[in-house]
């Protein structure tokens, strides 16, 4: 399951030059200061895998991820998912299909507004905040 991007891809906006740089650009200061601020709490995923600009997968961009690394910034999604994908590569979970779906449903997680929320049990077209519990309507 891959939950996180090894290579920036051509339009990536944290390549500094090219294409990336042109759609960083276009972004507005604003708005790249948004980005760069989550990074501190969360994942931000490539803009052609997030649900709103590409094909709803929702994998890590790789940009992102190294500026995290280049910043030591450790929100709890990478967190998580590091230490998981660890623990499989080294034969420490006994549980390996369990392990697989729990790591699919972290890598679909959808993010609302400031929380992460996951498909309600009652009704497939609900989403309920896991942080505030709050039903959130698919659109």
């Amino acid at each position: 399951m891959q939950w996180k991007l090894e290579s920036m891809c051509d339009t990536c906006p944290f390549a500094t030059s090219g294409e990336g740089l042109h759609l960083r650009k276009s972004l507005g200061k604003e708005r790249w200061k948004e980005i760069l601020a989550s990074l501190h709490h969360s994942c931000f995923p490539c803009h052609k895998t997030s649900t709103e600009t590409g094909n709803g997968k929702n994998i890590v961009c790789a940009g992102s991820y190294a500026y995290q690394v280049k910043h030591n910034l450790w929100p709890q999604y990478r967190q998580v998912m590091e230490r998981l994908c660890e623990m499989k590569k080294n034969g420490d979970m006994y549980m390996s299909e369990e392990l697989d779906q729990y790591l699919e449903l972290q890598h679909t997680r959808r993010k609302c507004q400031h929380h992460f929320i996951i498909p309600s049990a009652d009704d497939q077209n609900e989403t309920r905040c896991e942080h505030c519990g709050e039903l959130e309507n698919e659109p």
